[in-house]
């Protein structure tokens, strides 16, 4: 009897023993596997709202969140906001989503102008004549001239005002820009009815661009210019004497 009471201590020590081991080893397992969930956690910055295409991004547009390390390398996410903060849109993007290299115009592959809403880009063909002799550059401003033949008199007149030249020249297949003494068009910013008449113009006679001093010069209303009239208006240079 006493021999079956030792047994019966031994395997109740043993089965002890056993017991706190397995739960040492789980819970061990379960610390662990709490600490790894922790580390495949990854801090990624999101759309905030809803972004459409060729939107400029900035600080306002972003919000953070944790994602899974292995769904953010499998992805290609992007983590550091300072890739992202100033850059354009490629494509919309709709809130919440992360962003990835596809989703953004890059350095090598990038329009060298964002477009103000209810304005457009145009392009036109470019010479020496009409380009000022090569010294037209982007970020400038120009006002059209537009000479054209009525009943076969020649008039000169200045419809458009203080355009920005978005680009000179044409993008190669990498999105680089040709050297402005070597372009043949040049890109501008207008309204669509002032893209309208710019067309118009380039179809009906001969346009030249004229460089301004400044965007912030108020238009001034030139007359139209044709045989009868073209001495009776000023012109040149006035050093500023006048």
């Amino acid at each position: 009897m006493q021999k079956y009471q030792k047994l019966l201590i031994v395997f109740a020590f043993l089965f002890a023993v056993l017991t706190t081991f397995i739960g040492y080893k789980l819970f061990l397992s379960m610390t662990l596997t709490e600490e790894v969930k922790q580390e495949q956690l990854i801090k990624v910055p999101i759309a905030a709202e809803n972004l459409s295409a060729i939107t400029e991004i900035d600080e306002s547009h972003i919000i953070y969140v944790e994602l899974p390390e292995e769904y953010v390398k499998k992805f290609s996410i992007i983590t550091d906001e300072s890739l992202i903060v100033g850059k354009v849109l490629l494509s919309p993007i709709d809130k919440n989503s992360p962003f990835s290299k596809s989703d953004l115009l890059d350095e090598e592959n990038n329009i060298p102008f964002i477009l103000p809403e209810n304005y457009r880009a145009i392009t036109i063909d470019l010479t020496p004549v009409i380009g000022v002799a090569g010294y037209l550059t982007e970020g400038m401003y120009v006002d059209i001239i537009w000479t054209y033949e009525v009943n076969d008199v020649v008039f000169t007149s200045v419809p458009l005002e203080n355009v920005k030249i978005l680009a000179v020249g044409s993008a190669d297949f990498g999105g680089q820009i040709a050297a402005s003494e070597s372009a043949d068009t040049i890109t501008l910013m207008l309204r669509p009815e002032d893209a309208q008449k710019l067309t118009y113009m380039t179809s009906t006679g001969e346009v030249k661009l004229m460089l301004r001093s400044s965007p912030i010069i108020p238009n001034e209303y030139l007359p139209t210019i044709n045989l009868l009239n073209v001495g009776s208006n000023g012109g040149g240079e006035d050093n500023g004497e006048n």
